[in-house]
């Protein structure tokens, strides 16, 4: 079986939460994020918005995910869109 190389992407921890932060993210081309699981508390983090609409044109749901102190596999488990299904504004 060969191994494949997974997509990365360097991701910034965000401490101001809710949508007038996450308004400002979007104005300056990143995307707040949520990365949960594995018993551990979520984090909120904040990703590169053109990096991240690439990447899901080449149908990747499995990433690298780079945080300040570790990188590690994280499955895109949903996307939420705007009302008229043109801009990403949130990823899980």
């Amino acid at each position: 079986m060969a191994s494949q190389q997974l997509p990365q992407i360097e991701s910034e921890p965000r401490s101001n939460l809710g949508s007038r932060a996450a308004k400002r993210l979007r104005k300056d081309g990143r995307l707040p994020a949520v990365v949960y699981g594995h018993k551990l508390d979520p984090l909120h983090v904040s990703i590169d918005a053109k990096w991240f609409s690439d990447v899901l044109r080449q149908d990747a749901h499995l990433v690298e995910l780079a945080t300040q102190s570790k990188t590690e596999p994280c499955l895109i488990k949903d996307i939420q869109w705007s009302y008229l299904g043109d801009q990403i504004i949130h990823v899980d």
